[in-house]
């Protein structure tokens, strides 16, 4: 457990005088379970990077949260690059409403996660924040999302269909996602080859008319 004095996980000093270098726990392979300060309020570069055990992360006062679930509480507002990348043990993510942005690769190969929900509050998710997360089945996208970055989502293969809201769609990405039948975006500007390399999209549906098509 990570005691309630400690504010950021990450190279600068939390305002406690705590200091826990980034990457701290990265490549502790046994590593299960996490209970956070719930001062915390950032996780920051490859904190937890090659956890591959990890199934449990959540805070002190989160009680009602089952185990097996990585819950990210409300007092995160920012998770930093690479934070979570190649946690092979991710099957369950639940964002609370308070993370803002995900930065670049923040779970990248977690290759068991199969849903994430994304909330009202997080607005921009980072280039190839979900890169190669090949258990990935169902994508919940809130309107409120104002960018989805490079590669968010490519090489996802367990993606068939998806409905996407969002002002900002950046190239590439859901590229090479293999098995993707169906996608309708509702809305935003489009970059290049967002679909790239999509080889069974039957089904494309864009019923407005772009501010930016790449």
């Amino acid at each position: 457990m990570i005691p309630d004095n400690v504010e950021k996980l990450g190279r600068e000093e939390a305002d406690y005088g705590e200091k826990i270098d980034s990457s701290v726990f990265a490549n502790c392979s046994n590593l299960e379970s996490v209970i956070i300060s719930k001062q915390l309020n950032e996780i920051c570069n490859k904190n937890f990077a090659n956890c591959v055990s990890l199934k449990t992360f959540k805070s002190s006062v989160d009680t009602e949260v089952s185990d097996n679930v990585i819950f990210i509480p409300q007092n995160i507002k920012i998770i930093r690059e690479q934070a979570f990348t190649n946690c092979s043990g991710i099957e369950t993510l639940i964002f609370s409403s308070g993370v803002e942005t995900t930065e670049r690769e923040v779970f990248s190969r977690c290759d068991k996660l199969t849903r994430i929900d994304i909330p009202e509050t997080l607005t921009t998710v980072g280039e190839s924040c979900f890169y190669k997360c090949e258990g990935l089945v169902d994508i919940q996208l809130n309107n409120t999302t104002t960018v989805l970055g490079e590669s968010c989502f490519s090489r996802c293969s367990g993606l068939t269909e998806i409905s996407i809201s969002c002002a900002s769609i950046k190239e590439e990405a859901f590229s090479y996602c293999e098995n993707l039948v169906k996608a309708t975006i509702l809305n935003g500007s489009l970059d290049k080859h967002i679909f790239g390399k999509c080889s069974l999209l039957k089904y494309l549906s864009i019923p407005y008319l772009p501010a930016n098509l790449g």
